[in-house]
């Protein structure tokens, strides 16, 4: 497989822009990209960049599947942004609000019959996407509240039914530490946070 170069452009130093002419004016040697070797080069910088990310990801969400893992809430948030690249996924139904409910969750195997599920909209091709990933690498999934005998699936629906789809009876979760309740989490200290911190 032939090596494509990302050398920069040496006409525009890799800024893209002509300079010489105007601030605004494209550089026609880089074909506006900055790479000595145009458009190709932008995308195959395009491809090892997401090669990272998705590495970066992995190595991420791995990082959190430690039963007995104790996590605040913040670095909850930072989890589901991994997990729902689209504002849209997480800003439908305030999940990061509703992570933020309490302040400390620890990572522990919950069965799938204590999980109440039917209360979202699944996707099949959701179901579909995780059902098809190795056990070993499934990002946990969120719960809240107990109802009734059953925890509100804060985040991880599609996940709690693909495991079911695979026969399984247990799924790693994030439970919140209920002593650590957050009446209202817009107000609360940064310094309130921090006690929280050294709960962990």
């Amino acid at each position: 497989m032939t090596q494509i170069s990302l050398e920069k452009c040496k006409w525009c130093n890799g800024s893209g822009r002509d300079y010489s002419i105007s601030p605004n004016c494209p550089c026609m040697d880089c074909e506006s990209t900055g790479f000595k070797y145009g458009k190709v080069a932008k995308e195959e910088y395009d491809r090892q960049h997401e090669e990272e990310m998705e590495k970066a990801e992995r190595a991420y969400i791995q990082s959190m599947r430690e039963i007995g893992k104790r996590v605040t809430c913040w670095e909850l948030a930072e989890l589901v942004r991994w997990i729902h690249p689209r504002h849209i996924d997480f800003s439908e139904g305030n999940l990061v609000e509703r992570i933020k409910n309490f302040g400390v969750y620890t990572l522990q195997e919950i069965p799938i019959e204590k999980i109440s599920r039917g209360d979202y909209e699944i996707f099949e091709e959701d179901i579909q996407k995780y059902a098809s990933m190795s056990l070993e690498t499934y990002p946990p999934i969120i719960l809240g509240d107990v109802f009734g005998d059953k925890y509100d699936n804060v985040d991880g629906n599609h996940r709690v039914e693909s495991h079911v789809l695979r026969g399984e009876s247990v799924i790693l979760a994030f439970v919140p530490d209920y002593e650590t309740r957050i009446e209202d989490c817009e107000e609360e200290e940064e310094e309130e946070m921090e006690e929280f911190e050294c709960l962990i």
